[in-house]
């Protein structure tokens, strides 16, 4: 399973770690990162419909059940800091 989670994570963070989106202009640098977030989101995707098409029956069931839990997990994570952030203002 770490081996999954590395595969599939890698290629986002190896891409974003060459980001170069530091300009004198806050909205610039807004449109440069959102930009790449939209790349490493296909290349994340990319990156999983091949692991997916390699697996059997029961790897693809467990790799959706982990996929489904991770979004829940993350979605809730994220509200909590954003609530928090935005209340600390």
């Amino acid at each position: 399973m770490k081996k999954i989670f590395l595969l599939l994570v890698l290629p986002f963070i190896s891409s974003f770690a060459f980001a170069e989106c530091k300009t004198s202009n806050v909205y610039d640098e807004i449109a440069c990162y959102e930009k790449e977030l939209k790349s490493n989101k296909t290349k994340l995707n990319q990156t999983y419909q091949k692991l997916y098409n390699t697996m059997d029956e029961e790897g693809k069931k467990i790799l959706e059940t982990s996929q489904k839990n991770w979004l829940l997990y993350k979605n809730s994570h994220c509200d909590e800091l954003v609530s928090y952030l935005s209340s600390s203002v």
